[in-house]
Parts: structure tokens; sequence; C-alpha cells
């Protein structure tokens, strides 16, 4: 569950920097999907300029997510959907952990990560045939900031 409050407290801080006519929904395992309505390709840079610095100076605690714990909710989470792949991938990264004699409740409580994203844009434009080519080429413009060293944001051109 701490993946989940992660994803989670990154889509919150992401939200509040969004206008009412976006709109953010999870699209994978560890992605997330902005569409930006009425947005170019610059001021859409900008946006995601600023989440990413912001996400990247937030210290996300695990002291935050310990106390929440007890009064979670399943439905908290409600607008993300969750796949049996994300399932997989976090038992794999607990059973890591734990094989070296490593758990989370042996961490400090004051113990605090920093996070860093990459993004990928594509602007919607009269070439684009339909929603899964623009999806297709905002992934491909991810990929490229993922190659171009992480924490990144690239548009596709």
């Amino acid at each position: 569950m701490a993946g989940d409050y992660l994803l989670s407290k990154i889509g919150n801080l992401i939200q509040e920097d969004l206008r009412g006519s976006d709109i953010l929904a999870r699209y994978g395992g560890d992605e997330l999907a902005i569409i930006l309505p009425e947005t170019g390709a610059k001021q859409a840079l900008d946006i995601l300029t600023r989440i990413k610095n912001k996400i990247g100076d937030y210290s996300f605690s695990l002291q935050d997510y310990k106390a929440g714990k007890d009064d979670e909710n399943p439905d908290d989470y409600g607008q993300y959907e969750y796949k049996s792949g994300y399932d997989i991938i976090k038992e794999k990264f607990f059973r890591w952990f734990t094989n070296r004699g490593l758990n989370f409740s042996d961490l400090n409580s004051n113990f605090a990560m920093q996070v860093t994203i990459s993004a990928g844009i594509c602007e919607l434009y009269d070439e684009i045939a339909d929603k899964n080519e623009l999806i297709k080429k905002a992934d491909q413009a991810l990929l490229q900031a993922k190659r171009n060293g992480k924490n990144r944001i690239c548009l596709w051109e």
C-alpha cells in the first residue's frame, strides 16, 4: 500500500496545479496521464515543468504514510484503477527488501524520499488521426525523456 499512497499523494500534488477543465487519470501501473484541453505544447511544457519541480522538491515522508495507514480506506484511491501487474511488482519490491533483512517498519520514522518524474507531451493537431495515435506519440516522447536521463520532459515533434 505504500506505493498506492505515493501515487495518490503525487496525484494530489499534480491536481493542485491543474485547471478545472484538465483531466488527470492513472494510465498504467506507475503512469499518470493528463489531458490539457485548449493548451498548446509550450503552455503544456510550462505546466509540466512546474509540476515536475513541485514533485522533485516535495519530501515524501514514510511517517505520513504510517500515520494515515490506520484510517486508510481503499475508496480514497477511487479515481485510480489498479492493475494486477502492479501488485506483482510491489510484491517483488518488498521481497527484495525482505531478503536483505530490511522492511519498512525498520526504517526511521523521519525517513523521507525524493521522487522525480519524466513526462512526454504531444499536442493534438490535424495530422494526428485519433486518440490512439496521440497517446502513442506522447508515450514515445516519455520514452525519450527516460532515455535522456529521466527527470525530464520531452515534446513529440
